[in-house]
């Protein structure tokens, strides 16, 4: 697998999961309330799962599914932290890099646990269970070959 297969996947997860999620926070700051939880639990989940059915197109669905689901759950430390600089934590605090060094290195963790502070549980599960549900349903990418070329 070259590196464009394997980085695009992680990439796009990144992007379609947590900037729409630094952007709200951004936005929103301390008036962050319930009813964004339900904003970034619909949204997040629908963005990765469409960006799944195009990546996987080229990429086959079950390597699109592994490296999207790092691609979420690798840098959510350090975008949860991001996340918190808004409200006054995170960076905005003594310690946030630590934290945000120590969450990578337990991030399967730190993510999940975090994620129920954060506001992105639902969607954190729910983006999961759909790559998930995609790898294990998804049909294997079909390799077409040059005519005359029969493997």
């Amino acid at each position: 697998m070259t590196l464009g297969k394997t980085a695009c996947p992680f990439v796009a997860a990144t992007a379609l999961f947590w900037i729409p999620a630094l952007l709200l926070r951004a936005v929103r700051g301390s008036l962050f309330s319930g009813r964004d939880v339900l904003v970034l639990s619909g949204l997040l989940p629908a963005l990765v799962l469409i960006g799944f059915g195009v990546i996987a197109r080229y990429v086959g669905p079950r390597a699109t599914a592994l490296w999207m689901l790092l691609g979420i759950w690798l840098p959510a430390p350090l975008m949860m932290t991001i996340n918190g600089t808004f409200t006054g934590g995170g960076f905005a605090r003594a310690g946030g890099l630590r934290s945000a060094a120590v969450g990578t290195a337990l991030f399967p963790v730190y993510a999940l646990l975090m994620s129920a502070y954060d506001g992105t549980l639902f969607a954190l599960l729910l983006a999961s269970a759909g790559l998930v549900a995609g790898a294990v349903l998804g049909r294997p990418r079909r390799v077409a070959h040059p005519p005359g070329r029969e493997h």
